[in-house]
């Protein structure tokens, strides 16, 4: 006997650290994709020429016949989807380069841009077209009111990324720099100004063609990130409610759940597995009185089945607010 719980209490062990663990990876599992709220190229020419409505943001530097100016690209992201609070855990940017005189391989870096620009309805292609006010320019953030403090762009030195292009296809920018980035806009939505980007300026002829937000393939950036904790307890009046630890634990079948309203609440009580499914509706969204309630779950799925061991994690909405309590299951 005492071998028996030494073993049942070694694989509990390993369940719950499992559980735990996927259980954090389901809460950071959050993926969303972005298109530009706004982009544009800033081409080095003393008009004001802009590209805002165009279909290309371009790079690099033009050939003689164009005097060899430079092309700079700028690309924001409306980052409000993501809650305040959470933690960026992986960035990539994504564009599709789809023309180029010179197919050679060269680094194209991305800047962290610090003051504000804009985009209006200048419509162009390499050359731009004349500037739109709000448009942003060489010498203009916001044609023709505000300036950069220093012509082609206020931005960091460092890169935040780069990235090896060669042919005609698509790219992607990613690491710790982006991550940065995008973590401190989290953070500090005023500060959002987002990036510049860059391609060698030493020789003339580099100058390539990346798809805009107005293009066939948008520029796209995944933002990877782990919400703010909603564990025990969270919401509007989450800390008025009490859900009790449930009994037995570890149990082989029955366990025993109960919980106290403060008030009249809207409330589900759903037991989910390790890979965040639900197993089991115990309480499917009913309106329950002020005061002590309890239920039982008998182990087994809303099919009737009995559930495999493992740690299972019954979670009580009450209105918005969700609390948790883990289960081991033993067999």
């Amino acid at each position: 006997m005492p071998r028996r719980r030494s073993l049942e209490g070694l694989v509990l062990a390993v369940l719950s650290v499992a559980a735990s663990l996927t259980f954090a990876s389901l809460a950071a599992a959050v993926t969303v994709d972005l298109v530009p709220s706004k982009d544009n190229t800033l081409i080095e020419t003393p008009v004001g020429n802009s590209n805002g409505a165009g279909d290309g943001i371009y790079v690099g530097r033009v050939g003689s016949f164009g005097g060899g100016t430079k092309r700079r690209g700028l690309l924001a992201f409306d980052l409000s989807s993501i809650p305040a609070g959470s933690t960026v855990n992986a960035v990539t940017l994504s564009l599709a380069m789809v023309q180029s005189n010179d197919l050679s391989a060269r680094i194209v870096t991305l800047h962290r841009l610090s003051a504000d620009w804009g985009e209006a309805g200048s419509l162009g292609s390499g050359s731009g077209g004349l500037a739109q006010p709000g448009d942003a320019t060489w010498l203009f953030r916001f044609f023709n009111t505000l300036t950069w403090t220093t012509a082609g762009g206020d931005f960091a030195a460092g890169p935040s990324a780069s990235q090896s292009v060669a042919g005609i296809g698509p790219y992607a920018w990613t690491g710790a720099g982006l991550v940065a980035d995008v973590q401190s806009w989290v953070d500090n939505p005023a500060s959002n100004f987002g990036w510049l980007m860059k391609d060698d300026e030493t020789t003339t002829t580099t100058a390539r063609k990346y798809y805009s937000r107005e293009g066939f393939t948008p520029p796209k950036l995944t933002i990877d990130y782990t919400p703010a904790s909603t564990d025990v307890p969270t919401g509007p009046r989450a800390e008025a409610v009490s859900f009790a630890a449930p009994w037995p634990t570890p149990s082989s079948g029955r366990v025993n759940l109960s919980y106290t309203l403060p008030r009249a609440a809207h409330v589900s009580l759903l037991i989910h597995d390790a890979m965040g499914r639900v197993v089991r509706r115990l309480v499917a969204g009913v309106t329950e009185p002020a005061g002590a309630h309890a239920t039982v779950w008998d182990g087994r799925t809303d099919s009737g089945t009995r559930a495999a061991p493992g740690v299972y994690l019954a979670s009580l909405i009450v209105d918005q607010a969700t609390h948790q309590r883990r289960i081991p299951l033993l067999r």
